[in-house]
């Protein structure tokens, strides 16, 4: 986690998928991917978490039916075919708001509150609704997000995130991440970050993405850790960091904008002959050389 490792995410999900008694690959995958389903449907991924307004998607959460689908047929995939669900890619269609909601619920240490945009009516907590209360319980045991939080700690701390960002006295918490630009090439890859702070007794989570920024430890997490100590210390103090936030251009380059016109080549003057190059003197016919015989008695 502290160092966004891929290929532990990768060896986690396989062992996941495999470990449940089944020996056929085929059909572990399944069973496995059902329950791996079933665990991250209850931190709100895969459904609308009901916030007020009227146009939340769901994304997609894949199911065994659907890879089915996708293969044409049952047993024809397997974990080599959906890894890349482990490290938040592939099939995987996720809001930055259900990101957020995910940071919230690891702060919260396996529970959750559906995000809504009304604190109160008059002041904060009167007059709302029972279902505005209520908990969601992700049904996973406190101790096993303890790990989890220390490794996204470690990340701002000493990890994969820039270390302007570990802000002293919020003791933010995060994962970084990159999403990849297939439109304008890996170099503008989209930056990622979500996080939480303080690391104990938490009071916000953040989620913010930068388009065409590239790494996810320099642009987001900079961002999330200026948005964190402000809303924190009411001010910001990471005078440095703030200034370098506000100094940085991400647009994409300018051949990639809408409306951009492509640089055309220069035309050929044809009014010109072409000159007449004389020839090397290693191409002109070389004189004979005679070598007299010598003999002796």
């Amino acid at each position: 986690m502290q160092n966004s490792c891929n290929p532990y995410f990768y060896y986690v999900f396989r062992k996941f998928l495999y470990f449940n008694g089944e020996h056929n690959t085929f059909k572990a995958s399944a069973i496995g991917l059902r329950q791996w389903h079933d665990m991250a449907e209850k931190f709100g991924i895969g459904s609308r978490l009901g916030v007020d307004l009227p146009s939340e998607l769901k994304g997609n959460l894949p199911t065994p039916e659907y890879y089915d689908k996708a293969y044409r047929g049952a047993l024809r995939w397997k974990f080599s075919n959906v890894y890349s669900l482990s490290i938040g890619e592939g099939e995987l269609l996720i809001s930055p708001l259900k990101l957020v909601n995910l940071a919230a619920t690891i702060a919260n240490r396996g529970w959750f509150i559906t995000p809504h945009y009304v604190k109160g009516f008059g002041k904060a907590g009167a007059g709302l609704p029972a279902e505005y209360r209520e908990r969601h319980e992700t049904g996973i045991d406190y101790k096993y997000y303890l790990p989890v939080i220390d490794g996204m700690r470690g990340a701002v701390a000493q990890g994969t995130v820039t270390p302007l960002a570990n802000i002293e006295g919020i003791d933010l918490c995060g994962k970084t991440g990159t999403s990849q630009n297939s439109k304008y090439g890996h170099k503008y890859d989209h930056s990622i970050f979500i996080g939480f702070a303080p690391m104990n007794n938490p009071k916000i989570a953040v989620a913010v993405f930068v388009e065409n920024a590239g790494w996810g430890g320099k642009a987001a997490a900079s961002v999330a850790a200026l948005v964190a100590e402000r809303y924190l210390k009411r001010k910001t103090e990471a005078l440095k960091l703030d200034a370098q936030v506000k100094a940085s251009n991400y647009l994409p380059p300018a051949q990639f904008l809408p409306g951009a016109k492509k640089p055309v080549a220069p035309k050929k003057d044809t009014t010109q002959k072409a000159p007449v190059t004389k020839p090397l003197m290693t191409a002109t016919r070389s004189n004979p050389i005679v070598v007299p015989a010598v003999s002796g008695n």
